[in-house]
């Protein structure tokens, strides 16, 4: 399940995951989307916290993906604990 995190000034939604478990460790997927009218497709892509690297880049540009990744790990604490309280509901 998903549940919305933010939605940006270009009007990307970001959204992450409950939290997944593998090998002990916690993981939350957090994933980008926005409407690219030109596409006529949503531009996405996808970061897992704690200290992934965007993937699935399609339609943002690197400079994009890259500032996107350093805002999700200044925030990636916010996210896991919201993560975690989610999924507990």
């Amino acid at each position: 399940m998903f549940f919305p995190f933010l939605v940006l000034p270009d009007g990307t939604k970001v959204v992450y995951s409950d939290i997944q478990k593998k090998d002990g460790k916690e993981y939350v997927l957090v994933k980008f989307k926005r409407w690219n009218d030109e596409r006529n497709d949503f531009d996405r892509m996808e970061c897992l916290l704690p200290n992934g690297k965007m993937t699935k880049i399609v339609g943002f540009t690197a400079d994009e993906a890259a500032n996107q990744e350093g805002h999700m790990h200044s925030l990636q604490d916010m996210i896991l604990e919201c993560s975690r309280e989610d999924s507990e509901s």
